[in-house]
């Protein structure tokens, strides 16, 4: 009780624990093009790792759903390593890593970015399968907003092979080559993936990227998606506690301005690693980029 106290005390006077404001992000760094067996990574980092989130993405060729065969796909996995938190820990891990990967395929899904009839590569016979898999190293609050950037950020430096079909006799004999040119690869075009931002609740108040401890203390919860052009793609309300209207809309208003602080190290991360040119590019190496984002205080 003391401990909640103490810190619904400081978001009450607009001074949490660690001396931020309620609309104040932690220092974020964003490295990408880290790992070079995968399409795309990205390393989103916490300040002081205290929250830290791998993504990578890797391509594979596969035959299309019966449902969609003109188009490609989107898999998603997340996964908290034991070690990250005690609450990520036996059979908890489970229900947390399903919940954060069905979030995640919201995310990406609600907002149309990524055109999935362009992985299409033969219709009805080939397409592009994209596997988006997040690991959380570290915990210290904000999971679903780390992984999030690591998934857009991910997304945003993959590259695919350029592929040229091959016509057969018949559509059946059809076939593709591979070009082996890493400057040839192609980018998948999804600068309008949106980032997800959290509010909690406490008390009266309402506060970004909290920590651990506020997270805790926290009755309720929003999430925001929201994309380059400020669209906001999807929200989540949950928790034990209602969201006023009024909330609700402070919460949609300050999202904005964070994620295009956010989405704004992500294009500096990618540019610095190579990546950030929407046009086809070869993927470069690792390169990185860090800064605090705030929305101001309310």
């Amino acid at each position: 009780k003391a401990e909640r106290a103490f810190v619904q005390a400081g978001v009450d006077a607009g001074v949490r624990g660690d001396g931020r404001g309620r609309l104040d992000y932690r220092f974020v760094s964003v490295d990408a093009g880290l790992l070079a067996q995968a399409n795309g990574s990205a390393r989103v980092t916490l300040v002081n790792a205290a929250t830290d989130v791998l993504g990578a993405v890797k391509a594979e060729l596969a035959e299309p759903s019966p449902d969609a065969p003109d188009a490609g796909r989107v898999e998603c996995s997340v996964a908290c390593w034991s070690s990250a938190s005690p609450q990520f820990e036996g059979r908890g891990a489970d229900a947390i890593n399903a919940q954060l990967t069905a979030a995640l395929e919201r995310t990406l899904g609600s907002s149309g970015a990524i055109d999935l009839k362009s992985l299409c590569v033969i219709p009805g016979r080939m397409c592009w399968v994209l596997y988006v898999d997040v690991i959380v190293l570290d915990s210290g609050g904000s999971i679903d907003d780390a992984v999030s950037l690591a998934a857009h950020a991910a997304l945003r430096d993959t590259r695919l092979p350029r592929l040229y079909v091959v016509p057969g006799e018949t559509e059946e004999e059809a076939d593709v080559e591979v070009e082996e040119d890493p400057a040839a690869a192609v980018a998948l075009g999804v600068e309008a993936l949106p980032v997800t931002i959290t509010f909690f609740q406490l008390g009266g108040k309402t506060v970004v990227d909290a920590s651990g401890e506020e997270e805790v203390c926290a009755t309720a919860r929003v999430l925001v998606s929201v994309n380059r052009a400020g669209r906001v793609c999807a929200v989540e309300t949950s928790g034990r506690g209602g969201v006023a209207p009024a909330v609700l809309h402070a919460s949609l208003e300050a999202a904005r301005q964070v994620s295009a602080r956010l989405i704004a190290r992500v294009d500096a991360a990618l540019e610095k690693s190579g990546a950030h040119v929407p046009a086809p590019a070869g993927r470069g190496g690792g390169g990185g980029a860090g800064a605090g984002a705030g929305a101001g205080d309310a």
